[in-house]
């Protein structure tokens, strides 16, 4: 089985859903974590759940602010950033012709924002 010990993950969307079960599983194999998502409740219930260190962020992935704190707080705990598992996500049913574009467009692009922000020295 895979082997995260001393491996530092930041999951988005881990409240529910995917990110919930990934930081989940990621804990079990011994990675550090540094969980994001809009639900404290959930999040509370993700921690709950996890075998290793984690650190909870609550807050929405569109807002700097919100990004600048999980890559801050991850390398002030853990020293480093080795996985990124970039989850957030907002599921709306709807045809194609009714997509909100500036819904997706600004999760996109945080999502990529993240992404760029993860790429720290250490």
């Amino acid at each position: 089985m895979l082997n995260l010990s001393g491996k530092t993950s930041i999951i988005t969307g881990a409240s529910s859903g995917i990110g919930k079960a990934t930081a989940i599983l990621f804990s079990k194999l011994g990675s550090n974590l540094v969980v994001l998502g809009r639900d404290e409740k959930g999040l509370d219930d993700t921690l709950s759940k996890c075998q290793s260190n984690v650190i909870k962020v609550v807050g929405d992935i569109t807002d700097n602010e919100v990004r600048s704190q999980l890559i801050e707080s991850c390398i002030a705990k853990f020293g480093k950033l080795t996985t990124l598992v970039n989850n957030a996500a907002i599921f709306k049913l709807s045809g194609i012709m009714n997509t909100d574009q500036s819904c997706s467009s600004s999760r996109y692009f945080s999502s990529l924002s993240t992404i760029k922000s993860s790429q720290v020295k250490t």
